[in-house]
């Protein structure tokens, strides 16, 4: 019964093609898994040479021939390893070595020695044996191979490793229940990197390449009768780049045009859809994302080298998605962790800047340092391999991926800058949402560089109801201790929420965002959760949660902290101060309900949780979070303040008979007053005599030093046409974004 019900479900949530795709999916899989190769596929997967080359010399062939190029000829290899920093090639080096003992270490396992021919051991998770059989690591003895000078151990190992591998498994193509055809494209891959690693070296055996040769042939026919068309998401996508590689790089395979076809035929439909036009990608999570964009950067960059017309749109596909990598960096390449996401994975092998020589001029940014063996190689001979001297000049500043749901904030462009992103956007991908979590209108932040408020990855499993996909493992608001939606079996999600941005605006001032979800009103007693965060850039981050509801719920704001994060709590004023790595941030709490103000001392309950996250794969860490329990009746606002401890700030609320609520943070040079309402039917507040602004957003600012008064307005004015603005008041907007700054006689300044 449970299993009729979630299929119910899931036919529910799809188009009406699916029950057809998914069932012809099945039959066809079965079918080919029994059947293949049939005499028709294995012909496929052979190589015919010109007519002019030397028939039983295929790889003097591959070596003589010029067109198509790959990403490196024989003769840039010496420049090539010149150009990689020895720290780089020393720690190649040493994970090659312990390659040439079969000992691994993947998903953030202690290394294990396996025996010779042994390719799916028991003691090891399902991702580890598939890390182990992606073949990734062929590249690795590849590349150790040029840094030590041609040790031919390393051609050896991978001669050995190779060899077995396919006298076992390629002639059970179809037949390995854990051998799925994304994991076939993912090794597919692989060995388009080690023939051409390999292929200068003098001592490889022309047995053995040409039953390599042949293995490659037979994986690109299996998957273009096994590719996922069932099943829309990153899986198919990289499945189809994988094909589009083979068939570009290896034209001479029999099956050559018609997998060429297949590939961009689905290469193509799957950007349109699955690559939004702010660049993020569709499913949300940013390992994925990063994925995605760094392979598409492998093609591209082929395209690129033989004159391919094709280049050109994939090349603004690839610039899209790095664009939104380059806004949410906190600092040398790492990114929050949203969605599944891991900040390592073997797939992982390209920094899609590599193929964006254009961004990485515009933002002023090089390469990550610990730039991959992968990257450099890929950069051979291109000018994105040349360093970017322009410095890059841009302050703080807001960005908004509308379509892809993610807003972030910066207070500028160093590694050591302040980042906050946060995620006001559709629950992954609604096709296919078992990467997604239930995580509306949660947020990161990283502070000089360092990430101190988290969101904690994913579990390895990648089955049932993982933990770290539900509401409470992230930092946003939780009810009565129940998902935003529902966690269903086999990775599914139903009744997502509908998230709601309601305000975006930004300046070099400050960035705000405003947003809501309706994951709570299926609550028996429905409630409606508001965020509105302000970054005043340099100053504090200020996130007010506002909950409107009738009856009485549990309440939690969570906040959870990175693994290696010391914090002190101050229950009796409603503060805790953290420290992660040397970076200290303090909060401070306080709660408003309806019109009436309360202690704050009394009115929230601050408590630490012990909990754990995953950033790496397999390597849970013990971590903790922070959770604000405010008083249960609503409607009520929980505020809280963010700022460094070099700022002695203080937040206290107020209240006005004219428009209701604000909060007054001060400093030791400054005082702020921070209007916001965006209670159910509310008017915009009269702000100024014969203005009025048309959302209920404002920020007074008084500076101590100079005297000055101002009011940012994050939003458009609504000015009667009769209405003569004053010289003393100068009006101005910036140019990229939404701000007004205006400044006020001090009259005007609500008191």
């Amino acid at each position: 019964m449970e299993w009729l019900l979630w299929s119910m479900r899931k036919i529910a949530s799809q188009d009406l093609t699916y029950v057809p795709r998914r069932v012809h999916a099945v039959l066809h899989r079965w079918w080919i898994n029994h059947c293949f190769p049939t005499a028709g596929m294995a012909n496929h997967a052979r190589i015919s040479l010109p007519s002019d080359a030397h028939q039983s010399d295929c790889r003097g062939y591959y070596l003589a021939r010029t067109s198509p190029r790959w990403h490196w000829e024989k003769g840039s290899i010496t420049a090539i390893v010149r150009s990689i920093p020895k720290a780089r090639q020393v720690g190649t080096l040493r994970v090659a070595q312990d390659i040439l003992a079969r000992r691994f270490s993947f998903r953030g396992r202690e290394p294990i020695e396996l025996p010779s021919g042994e390719w799916w051991p028991d003691a090891t998770s399902l991702g580890w044996k598939w890390d182990l059989n992606r073949h990734h690591w062929f590249a690795t003895l590849g590349f150790a191979y040029w840094y030590s000078l041609e040790d031919k151990r390393f051609l050896r190992c991978f001669l050995e490793e190779s060899g077995d591998w396919m006298d076992q498994h390629i002639g059970k193509l179809g037949q390995l229940a854990l051998d799925t055809p994304f994991e076939i494209a993912s090794r597919i891959n692989a060995w388009i990197w080690a023939h051409y690693l390999f292929l200068p070296a003098s001592h490889w055996p022309r047995s053995h390449y040409e039953q390599f040769i042949r293995g490659l042939g037979l994986l690109a026919e299996y998957l273009s009768h096994a590719i996922e068309l069932h099943c829309s998401g990153n899986h198919i996508l990289l499945e189809a780049k994988a094909l589009a590689l083979v068939s570009e790089a290896f034209p001479e395979f029999r099956g050559a045009a018609r997998w060429r076809h297949q590939a961009w035929t689905i290469l193509n439909r799957e950007l349109r859809g699955q690559v939004c036009g702010d660049g993020v990608h569709v499913e949300r999570s940013t390992m994925y994302h990063k994925i995605i964009a760094g392979e598409l950067s492998d093609l591209l960059l082929f395209l690129s080298r033989n004159g391919d017309k094709r280049a050109s749109s994939l090349q603004l596909v690839v610039e899209k998605m790095t664009t939104f990598l380059l806004w949410i960096d906190q600092g040398s390449g790492q990114l929050p962790q949203f969605g599944d996401s891991h900040i390592e994975d073997t797939y992982q092998r390209f920094q899609s800047l590599a193929a964006c020589p254009t961004l990485a001029a515009e933002f002023g940014c090089r390469l990550e340092t610990e730039t991959t063996d992968h990257t450099h190689w890929l950069l051979a001979g291109s000018p994105a391999s040349s360093q970017v001297e322009q410095p890059f000049t841009q302050t703080a500043c807001g960005y908004a991926f509308m379509e892809g749901g993610y807003f972030v904030a910066r207070s500028g462009w160093s590694q050591d800058c302040d980042v906050l992103v946060w995620d006001c956007g559709p629950t992954g991908y609604e096709r296919n949402r078992k990467h997604a979590h239930l995580d509306t209108l949660s947020f990161t932040l990283s502070v000089s560089g360092i990430p101190i408020l988290i969101d904690p990855g994913v579990h390895e499993s990648g089955v049932g109801l993982e933990p770290l996909r539900r509401t409470q493992a992230h930092n946003t608001i939780c009810i009565d201790a129940k998902d935003q939606g529902i966690l269903a079996q086999r990775g599914e999600i139903w009744s997502s929420p509908e998230a709601q941005l309601l305000l975006w605006a930004t300046s070099p001032s400050c960035t705000v965002m405003v947003g809501r979800h309706n994951g709570y009103e299926r609550l028996r007693d429905p409630v409606s959760v508001t965020r509105t965060i302000i970054a005043m850039h340099g100053l504090y981050w200020l996130v007010l949660d506002s909950l409107e509801g009738l009856g009485q719920h549990s309440i939690e704001q969570r906040l959870h902290l990175a693994p290696d994060s010391d914090v002190v709590i101050d229950a009796s004023n409603a503060r805790a101060q953290v420290t992660t790595r040397g970076t200290t941030l303090n909060l401070a709490y306080l709660v408003t309900t309806g019109t009436s103000q309360l202690e704050h001392s009394a009115a929230i309950s601050l408590q630490l949780e012990s909990s754990y996250a995953e950033l790496y794969c397999g390597h849970p860490e013990s971590s903790t979070v922070i959770v604000a329990k405010p008083p249960p009746q609503l409607p009520l606002t929980i505020s809280t303040l963010i700022y460094k401890p070099d700022r002695n700030l203080a937040i206290v609320p107020q209240h006005f008979d004219e428009i209701g609520n604000c909060l007054v943070i001060t400093g030791d040079d400054f005082r702020h007053q921070v209007h916001v309402d965006f209670r159910t039917g509310t008017a915009a507040l009269p702000l100024i005599p014969g203005w009025k602004e048309a959302t209920p957003v404002a920020i007074f600012r008084h500076f101590r030093e100079t005297g000055r008064d101002d009011v940012l307005l994050p939003s458009s004015l609504s000015i009667p046409s009769d209405s003569v603005q004053p010289p003393a008041v100068p009006y101005r907007r910036h140019s990229h974004s939404e701000i007004v700054c205006m400044e006020v006689p001090a009259s005007c300044i609500p008191d």
